[in-house]
């Protein structure tokens, strides 16, 4: 876990020291994560004094700057570490506390050094969510999948009629003959959805005459393949509700997740996003650009964005190839610099 770019060692080793306890902190609910953020906020500021915020980010850039000297490395200074916040925090130790002025503009910077160190603890303690294989996320793509299949009612052995026996019975010639010959009188052309309904009616008074005019073995090969076809369904659906069961999947997520799963699953979009993405693309030769967000439940709510897109070559092909199609996308692409996640 590399050191942020705004802290010292000694800052980095402080919080570090804390990643345990905040762990704990968000498997025992939000309850527990205020609690802990209120304890440590208290620890930190008794540490770490605002007034010598503009002292402790010198010292952070000169021990980068110094570690990046020992390495080789010339960028090491200007590169943030995971989770960094690289916004510079003003110096406030030359403010005088009596006056009413500079004494709020000191409690803006201790609410926005709070929200820095949270920041941090989400950014730096999360789980290991990088898929272990590709077959991982092909799993995920064709659950995706299935969850998204259209369902289809059972057919009824009138229905099964029509597709095995309409031509053949010649209830189709029927139906021909008389959507021409019986024409209605009428003042211009027949519109299509004119022709549509009346189709529709021969149709089903020609359709249940051959039904019911069909021998009794045709009857009987047609009801016995109605149900075994709603036999299948009903064995399909079962199957796939014990599949998702036992894969967490859209069955097992209509029940209430606690804030500590949800948070674990959001956790899980920067690595599982990208990585579902690649194998489509690989499939289609589609570029993606993908934009989320809403709020953080093991954060009070608080809502964050994410944002994912391909590498610079292939969001400047995608650009240019769709110029003028998708504007909205494509103006978001000018627009904002986009880096990946």
């Amino acid at each position: 876990m590399p050191g942020a770019r705004w802290t010292t060692s000694k800052q980095f080793k402080f919080l570090t020291s804390f990643s345990g306890a905040y762990r704990q902190a968000q498997t025992d609910g939000a309850a527990a994560l205020a609690m802990f953020f209120s304890s440590f906020y208290e620890k930190w500021f008794l540490e770490f004094r605002i007034e010598d915020e503009d002292k402790h980010r010198k010292e952070a850039q000169r021990e980068q700057k110094n570690a990046g000297q020992d390495s080789g490395d010339k960028d090491a200074a200007g590169t943030p570490g995971n989770g960094s916040d690289d916004t510079e925090m003003p110096a406030v130790s030359s403010l005088p506390l009596t006056d009413a002025k500079k004494q709020k503009q000191r409690g803006a910077l201790i609410q926005k050094k709070r929200e820095q160190l949270k920041s941090w603890f989400r950014n730096n303690c999360r789980i290991d969510t990088r898929p272990k294989s590709v077959s991982f996320v092909e799993m995920m793509i064709k659950s995706l999948a299935k969850q998204n299949e259209t369902r289809t009612c059972t057919l009824r052995p009138i229905e099964i009629f029509s597709k095995d026996h309409y031509a053949s019975s010649g209830t189709k010639a029927i139906v021909d003959r008389r959507t021409i010959d019986e024409k209605p009188p009428m003042i211009g052309p027949e519109t299509k959805s004119q022709w549509k309904k009346r189709w529709i009616m021969i149709y089903n008074e020609e359709l249940r005459r051959a039904w019911l005019a069909a021998t009794p073995s045709i009857r009987k090969a047609v009801e016995d393949k109605a149900l075994r076809l709603a036999k299948e369904e009903k064995e399909a659906e079962q199957a796939a509700k014990e599949e998702n069961k036992c894969s967490g999947g859209s069955e097992s997520l209509d029940s209430k997740l606690t804030p500590v799963q949800v948070q674990e699953y959001i956790n899980q979009l920067p690595v599982l996003i990208p990585a579902i993405f690649n194998e489509v693309r690989k499939k289609t030769g589609w570029a993606f650009t993908v934009l989320c967000g809403g709020p953080m439940p093991m954060a009070d709510g608080e809502i964050e964005a994410f944002r994912q897109v391909p590498d610079p070559a292939v969001l400047m092909t995608f650009d240019q190839t769709f110029e003028g199609r998708l504007n909205v996308w494509s103006n978001v692409g000018k627009k904002q610099t986009f880096e990946a996640w």
